[in-house]
């Protein structure tokens, strides 16, 4: 979508920043705009301007009649008086949140780590798997491993865009056959069965970056 059609004054939106690795919301407003330039409320935390460093990439979340729409920026710019101030890029493009409860995005993901579980420890094992799409909800991975519905499997993940890590336990919903693939012979989908919120908001995160660089490449939803 158009920033150019959406993006006006006094708009509400939230600001997503990442400090120490962390990824943080913070409420603001759109106090003007340029043909290339965002400005914003500066946000506050216990009475202090949070610390925005230059160049660093901020992420912009607003809520429009289509849904909730997101957009990648970077800081240029700040400004003390008469008010606080945040100087950021235009988005390029704005990106809309599928109305479903968890974002589902196609990519290559390899896991740092993947385990078939087992009550018994020693019948415990490793495997190789290559995530080909994830949600907050699950995952679909291929592999030469064929799997029954209801094994637990433990990953360990690397997220790409600095996402950070996420160490989670899925479930085994369903086993298919590939023909023809290099990857892997069969295609399974899992749903996370374990998983804390703050490992799920990251996968979330990571699949709006991922959504987003596929708009940016003209390939969104091919």
């Amino acid at each position: 979508m158009d920033p150019n059609d959406v993006l006006v004054p006094n708009q509400l939106i939230t600001l997503e920043y990442a400090e120490g690795g962390i990824f943080r919301a913070y409420s603001s407003r759109i106090e003007d705009i340029s043909s290339d330039s965002l400005c914003v409320a500066w946000p506050s935390e216990k009475g202090e301007l949070v610390s925005f460093k230059w160049g660093s990439e901020v992420g912009v979340f607003l809520s429009h009649q289509t849904g909730m729409l997101f957009g990648a920026t970077r800081v240029i710019g700040q400004q003390l008086d008469p008010l606080p101030l945040l100087i950021l890029t235009k988005p390029d493009i704005l990106i809309k949140r599928q109305r479903r409860r968890f974002l589902r995005v196609k990519a290559t993901v390899f896991p740092a780590d993947a385990w078939v579980l087992d009550p018994d420890p020693a019948r415990c094992r490793q495997i190789k798997v290559v995530i080909i799409d994830i949600s907050g909800g699950g995952i679909r991975f291929v592999g030469d491993d064929l799997l029954t519905r209801g094994t637990k499997i433990r990953l360990k993940l690397d997220l790409p865009f600095a996402c950070g890590a996420v160490d989670a336990i899925a479930s085994v919903l369903r086993v298919d056959v590939r023909d023809g693939s290099n990857r892997g012979r069969f295609e399974t989908a899992a749903a996370f069965s374990q998983i804390c919120e703050g490992d799920r908001d990251r996968i979330c995160k990571f699949a709006l970056r991922q959504q987003l660089e596929a708009a940016k490449q003209g390939d969104l939803w091919r």
